[in-house]
């Protein structure tokens, strides 16, 4: 899902990618060779522009244009510079970002409309990655914001909008109580391994198959409590290694096989149009924890473009372990598409509401506590694009 930002003075517009999974804006500067058809940005136009700090930085992505991960790693190299970075009618002077020399074409694909620009992360407060590889002090753009007055509430909220085709809306700063029907739900994010990677993360005690738990064939036992990365810039599911994923899809078909090395699965496109499993995940701890189900329609992530009669199933895994210490998921944009979602960084807490319209059952049901409900805030439309996005923290010790 996709928004505009302006970097610059005078403005230049950018596409780019709404994405919890990272934390800084980066895009393409001018004279960028592998840029296309891509909009970048002419540092020589703006009058505010330096290129302090002025920092090498490499970022690393495992997936781009589609749901199917990439054969190698994306790499951007750029410079860490600042300028002026406004969205909506708010701004930032001299906000700091990742203005790369190559921007992999993979990445900005977008099968549904306009290529995507770059990306705008929405991590954690506290998150910039350039902090850590310069034991630095980076704020990222969403959190200057906030701590300079112009957003009233430390929150944002996020309407992916499940239906096909159509807008979203992220609300910077605020709620839009119109996008959503009864109370919001609260869970409590996991504040040491949010703290440790710098993403947001939330315990995953268990998930079900069509209201049953799944067991490890291996084992006969239940699969271990997990934490799940939660990322709207991920356009699947990323369940933590080969053998959850294969007990799940036992579970629903014997016609879905492993499609590639890469961790991808599927079975023929009639036999998957026909599968309509619920997948739930129970998220949060202790009292607060909630069910989520990702609608049925998002099983089915379209036909596998090396496979052609072959379509993919929405649950991927993981080739390499992406901690040494915990048991990780990746609940990407098909669950999260299903609710509206609020982003609490300084309860530190994910709020979920059911959409509007949209039908509910006992799965769908979650322990309710208050959450912060400012009315007001700084509005985005935002425009689906099939962009699925894993940064690679390499920097953090975290392998995607």
């Amino acid at each position: 899902w996709y928004g505009k930002v302006s970097v610059g003075t005078p403005p230049q517009e950018f596409n780019v990618l709404f994405d919890t999974g990272s934390s800084d804006l980066v895009i393409a500067r001018k004279g960028c060779t592998t840029c296309g058809n891509y909009t970048v940005f002419d540092a020589s136009k703006s009058n505010t522009f330096s290129k302090i700090p002025g920092y090498p930085y490499q970022a690393s992505y495992g997936t781009g244009g589609n749901a199917e991960p990439l054969t190698e790693r994306a790499v951007m190299n750029g410079t860490i510079v600042s300028d002026v970075v406004a969205i909506n009618g708010v701004s930032v002077a001299n906000q700091t970002f990742l203005l790369v020399d190559d921007y992999p074409k993979a990445l900005g694909e977008n099968p549904l409309g306009p290529n995507i620009d770059g990306i705008f992360g929405l991590g954690p407060p506290g998150a910039s990655v350039f902090s850590s590889e310069y034991n630095g002090t980076f704020t990222t753009t969403f959190w200057n914001l906030v701590q300079s007055g112009q957003l009233p509430e430390s929150v944002f909220s996020l309407y992916l909008n499940s239906g096909s085709g159509t807008s979203g809306e992220a609300t910077l700063g605020g709620i839009d109580s119109s996008k959503y029907e009864g109370e919001l739900a609260k869970v409590d994010i996991n504040q040491t391994v949010t703290g440790a990677i710098g993403e947001w993360f939330i315990n995953t005690p268990k998930f079900y198959v069509d209201g049953k738990t799944i067991k490890n064939s291996n084992t006969s036992q239940e699969f271990p409590a997990a934490v799940s990365l939660i990322d709207t810039g991920t356009a699947f599911i990323q369940a933590p290694d080969y053998q959850t994923a294969a007990d799940i899809y036992a579970a629903i078909s014997s016609e879905i096989k492993p499609l590639d090395d890469l961790g991808v699965w599927g079975a023929p496109c009639d036999a998957m149009e026909k599968l309509t499993p619920e997948l739930t995940f129970t998220i949060g701890s202790e009292e607060k924890k909630a069910n989520v189900t990702m609608p049925k329609a998002a099983f089915n992530l379209g036909r596998h473009k090396s496979h052609p009669n072959m379509c993919q199933a929405v649950i991927l895994h993981a080739t390499e372990p992406l901690s040494e210490t915990e048991t990780v998921w990746v609940i990407g944009s098909p669950v999260l598409k299903g609710y509206y979602t609020v982003w609490d960084g300084k309860n530190m807490q994910l709020g979920l509401g059911s959409l509007k319209g949209t039908p509910t059952s006992g799965n769908n049901t979650a322990v309710v506590s208050s959450i912060p409900s400012p009315t007001s805030g700084s509005t985005v439309s935002l425009v689906p694009g099939i962009l699925a996005l894993l940064i690679s923290a390499v920097v953090l010790g975290v392998n995607y």
